[in-house]
């Protein structure tokens, strides 16, 4: 699949039905069904992404799962951080703080065709948290969010 500029993002995760929903809603966007908590089905989707897309060049980590930890009383097994790598990310769709998926979408696809050679892609409203230790606001930043966090546990 190519878009007329030769563009495509290629989504995947594991449920189909919100995958096919976003691709409709976005032309030039093709998706791939894959628990990637499966190590042989990692394997198998690298293996057909190479195989469809010859000449992919950017890959873009899934946002996997997350869950609130309390570093003070961490379990005994490592299973929810290994875990944390298809979700709704702590019921981030429906916050009023996170940015619509379709204006990621847009954002991300125009910043790909505009910027053809850059090495990171960052949506506007992410700058401040990604470049926070270079801007000298990191350790507020961190507070904010913390405590932001701690509000909205119950």
């Amino acid at each position: 699949m190519q878009t007329h500029d030769n563009h495509i993002l290629i989504i995947a995760g594991r449920r189909k039905q919100v995958l096919d929903h976003t691709t409709q809603a976005n032309p030039g966007m093709a998706s791939y069904v894959v628990d990637l908590q499966d190590p042989a089905a990692a394997r198998e989707f690298a293996v057909r992404i190479s195989r469809d897309f010859p000449a992919l060049n950017v890959l873009v980590n899934n946002s996997g799962i997350m869950r609130a930890e309390n570093l003070l009383a961490q379990p005994e097994d490592l299973a929810d951080m290994e875990a944390i790598v298809a979700t709704d990310l702590m019921n981030g769709a429906a916050d009023p703080r996170a940015m619509p998926l379709g204006a990621y979408i847009a954002e991300v696809m125009h910043l790909i065709r505009t910027q053809p050679e850059a090495t990171e892609i960052c949506v506007e409203t992410v700058k401040r948290l990604r470049f926070a230790a270079e801007t000298g606001k990191y350790e507020d930043l961190f507070q904010g969010f913390n405590d932001a966090m701690a509000q909205d546990r119950p």
